[in-house]
């Protein structure tokens, strides 16, 4: 691969199979985007705006993209090579946590908030600002351990509801301190 060169992951339509194709790597980015090389790996280049300043080329970063590239937006989608990321939706990573568990993380947290607060799921009421009031209602969180079970046990507790999370009691200190007020053995 050259280095002007994308390789993409495509699915011309639904029943046939995906196939890589080589396109070019985005050459410009709107104001508040970032260029990263993979959804977890490093930024290429930035966007011009202010936002996007928070970033420079050579930052260990993750990022939030959705699906394949399309043709009318061939830049976007987490199935490439290289990724134009909104820099909201881009965040730093430690030198301690690999790219490969990095890259777990924001899938965790879509499916959890898309669990919670989706209007064909639960369709609970958003997070709220800190200190705003509980809700007085409860959530329960199965596998509150697991990545997408402590994402929504933090989501529910800054919405505003008492969490209750099943977990392996070697867990019960980490979701208590993910925010869950009470813990019960999954095995009981």
């Amino acid at each position: 691969m050259s280095a002007t060169t994308n390789r993409s992951f495509w699915q011309d339509k639904t029943g046939v199979p995906g196939i890589i194709r080589e396109t070019p790597i985005p050459s410009t980015l709107a104001q508040d985007e970032v260029l990263v090389k993979d959804i977890a790996g490093t930024v290429e280049r930035v966007g011009s705006g202010p936002s996007s300043q928070r970033f420079k080329a050579g930052d260990r970063v993750l990022g939030y993209a959705m699906g394949e590239p399309s043709l009318s937006k061939p830049e976007n989608g987490a199935f490439q090579d290289y990724v134009v990321l909104d820099h909201a939706l881009a965040v730093k990573i430690p030198d301690s946590l690999s790219f490969a568990e990095a890259a777990v993380f924001p899938l965790c947290l879509a499916t959890a908030g898309h669990a919670l607060f989706g209007p064909k799921y639960l369709a609970l009421p958003l997070p709220k600002a800190p200190g705003a009031p509980r809700t007085g209602k409860s959530v329960l969180v199965w596998g509150g351990a697991s990545g997408v079970g402590s994402n929504a046990v933090q989501l529910a507790k800054a919405a505003g509801f008492d969490v209750l999370a099943t977990c392996s009691p070697r867990n019960f200190g980490y979701v208590r301190g993910l925010g869950a007020d009470k813990v019960f053995d999954y095995n009981r």
